[in-house]
C-alpha cells in the first residue's frame, strides 16, 4: 500500500490568536498615531489661523482707526461675518461673539479652528473706545488701555480669540448653534458665560481632577503694545510721547506768538486757559489735563527777571515743568524778532524816556503859554486839563510829580519841577528814574526856541 504524506501548512488556534492580537496592537498603534497626527494638524491649523487673524486686526486698525465688533449672531443671518453693529461703536452681545470675517475681509474658513468650530472673539470697548474711531484727529495710540485680562499672564489686553479645542464645548458651530457649555470651570470662563473680562490660558490636560478641571482651549490675545507697536514702528501711528512732543511744540508756538502779538505796555498777561490761547485740547495724550500756570499780570514789580512768567506741565513726564519761560527769555524772544521789550518785561530807562520827554515838553509849553512876571505856578497835578498828561508810569506805578512855585529872585539852578518813576522789585529793592528841570535849563530851552522867558525865569 502506498502512503501519501501531506504537509499540514495551516495555523493552529494559538497561532491565529497571536496573529489577531498582533494585528490589534499594530492597528491600535496606527490609530493612535493617526489620531495624534490629526490632532497635531488641527492644533497647527488653529495656531496658524490665530496668527493670521492677529495680523488682520493690525491691518484693520491701521485703516479704520478702531477694531471691529464681534458678529454677535443677533441678526437674521446665522453668523454672516458682519460685525454687530455694522460700523462699530457700542457692540451688541457684550462685545463677545465670533470673528466678523466679512468685515475683516477674511474667508469663513479662516475664522474656524482646526476642529471645525468658530473661534470666539472678545474685544475691549469700555475702558477706551477700541471699537469706536477716537474723537478729533488723533488715532488710537499707546495711551489707550485694554480692559481684558489673561489670568496670571497679561493685563491691558484689547482682544481675545479662543479656540475651544478638540472637545469644542462652548464653541459656536458652523450651523449657527452653540455647543453645550463645559463643566470645567476654567473652560467655562473662556466662554464668557459669566460676562466677565478674565480669560484662562493653561497647558492641556484631560485630568478631570486637575485644578480648574480638564483643559484643551487655545487662547490667543493682543495687548495694546501688540496692536499699536507695529503701527508706531512703521510711522502710521504716533506713540504717546511723540504725540506729547507735538502738543508741547504747538503750545510753545502759541505762547511765543501771544508774546509777540499781544505784549505791550504794562501790565502784560497770558490768556487764563490753554483753550483761550488757541489750543485745540487741554488734555495730554494720556487724557490728563495740562497744568497751566501764569501770573494774572506781568509787571516789573511782580516778576523778577529770572522768574517764570509761564509754565505748562504734563504729569506723565519726568521733566517738571515741560515748558517754562522766564522774563529774560521773553525779552530775548522779542529781541530776536527785532522788537524792543514792552514795559512789563523791561525796567531800563529807555522804556520811560519817551514818557519823560512828553512830560518835559508839555511843561515847557505850559511855561511859554502861562508863565509871566506875576504868575509862575505849575498845575498841581499832571492830569490837570491844562496839561492832560498821564499820572502812571509804563510799569503801572504812579508818577511822583513835584511842581515848585517860581520867583524872580530864585537862583538860576533852582529846580522848578521833578517827575519820578519808582520801580519796586520782588526782593523789595527799588530803582528811581527822575526827570528834573532847573530854571537855567528852562531858560535855555525857551531861548533856543526863540521865545523870551517869563520874568520869573
Amino acid at each position: 500500500m502506498t502512503k501519501i504524506l501531506r504537509n499540514n501548512s495551516g495555523f493552529t488556534l494559538t497561532e491565529m490568536a497571536m496573529v489577531v492580537m498582533l494585528m490589534g496592537i499594530i492597528g491600535s498603534i496606527l490609530v493612535t498615531s493617526l489620531n495624534a497626527r490629526m490632532s497635531q494638524t488641527s492644533y497647527t491649523v488653529t495656531k496658524q489661523r490665530m496668527a493670521a487673524i492677529q495680523e488682520t486686526m493690525i491691518s484693520f486698525l491701521r485703516v479704520n482707526g478702531r477694531l471691529p465688533c464681534p458678529d454677535g449672531n443677533t441678526d437674521a443671518e446665522l453668523f454672516d461675518g458682519i460685525e454687530d453693529p455694522l460700523g462699530g461703536g457700542v457692540c451688541d452681545n457684550g462685545a463677545f461673539g465670533v470673528l466678523p470675517y466679512s468685515t475683516l475681509r477674511l474667508s469663513r474658513e479662516q475664522v474656524i479652528d482646526g476642529w471645525g468650530n468658530f473661534f470666539s472673539y472678545h474685544v475691549s470697548q469700555t475702558t477706551d473706545p477700541w471699537t469706536t474711531v477716537p474723537p478729533g484727529t488723533d488715532p488710537i495710540n499707546d495711551t489707550y488701555l485694554g480692559e481684558l485680562i489673561i489670568e496670571n499672564t497679561a493685563n491691558n489686553v484689547v482682544m481675545v480669540v479662543v479656540s475651544h479645542g478638540p472637545n469644542g464645548t462652548g464653541a459656536y458651530t458652523i450651523k449657527g448653534t452653540r455647543n453645550v457649555l463645559p463643566f470645567a470651570t476654567d473652560e467655562l470662563e473662556n466662554t464668557n458665560n459669566t460676562a466677565n473680562l478674565t480669560y484662562i490660558e493653561r497647558d492641556f490636560t484631560d485630568n478631570i481632577n486637575a485644578l480648574g478641571g480638564p483643559f484643551d482651549d487655545i487662547v490667543g490675545y493682543m495687548t495694546v503694545g501688540d496692536l499699536v507697536g507695529p503701527l508706531i514702528k512703521e510711522g502710521s501711528v504716533q506713540s504717546a510721547n511723540m504725540a506729547l512732543e507735538r502738543q508741547l511744540e504747538e503750545i510753545k508756538n502759541l505762547l511765543k506768538g501771544h508774546i509777540l502779538q499781544s505784549f505791550s505796555g504794562s501790565p502784560c498777561a497770558f490768556p487764563a486757559t490753554l483753550t483761550a490761547l488757541g489750543l485745540s485740547t487741554t488734555m495730554d495724550p494720556w487724557g490728563t489735563a495740562f497744568t497751566y500756570n501764569t501770573p494774572a499780570a506781568i509787571t516789573v514789580g511782580t516778576i523778577a527777571d529770572a522768574d517764570d512768567i509761564i509754565t505748562v506741565d504734563s504729569t506723565h513726564t519726568a521733566l517738571n515743568p515741560d515748558i517754562k519761560m522766564t522774563k529774560q527769555q521773553a525779552v530775548g524772544l522779542l529781541a530776536s524778532a527785532g522788537r524792543s521789550p514792552p514795559a512789563c518785561l523791561d525796567h531800563s530807562y529807555g522804556v520811560i524816556s519817551d514818557l519823560f520827554s512828553k512830560v518835559k515838553h508839555t511843561l515847557i509849553a505850559y511855561m511859554v503859554n502861562h508863565f509871566s512876571s506875576d504868575s509862575c505856578d505849575f498845575p498841581a497835578t499832571l492830569d490837570d486839563p491844562s496839561l492832560g498828561l498821564p499820572t502812571t508810569d509804563p510799569w503801572g506805578g504812579n508818577l511822583a510829580y513835584t511842581p515848585v512855585t517860581i520867583s524872580e529872585t530864585d537862583p538860576g539852578t533852582t529846580i522848578i519841577f521833578t517827575v519820578t518813576s519808582t520801580i519796586t522789585f520782588p526782593d523789595a529793592s527799588t530803582v528811581d528814574y527822575t526827570l528834573v528841570m532847573t530854571k537855567a535849563e528852562a531858560n535855555g530851552l525857551m531861548t533856543a526856541a526863540g521865545v523870551t522867558p517869563a520874568g520869573c525865569l
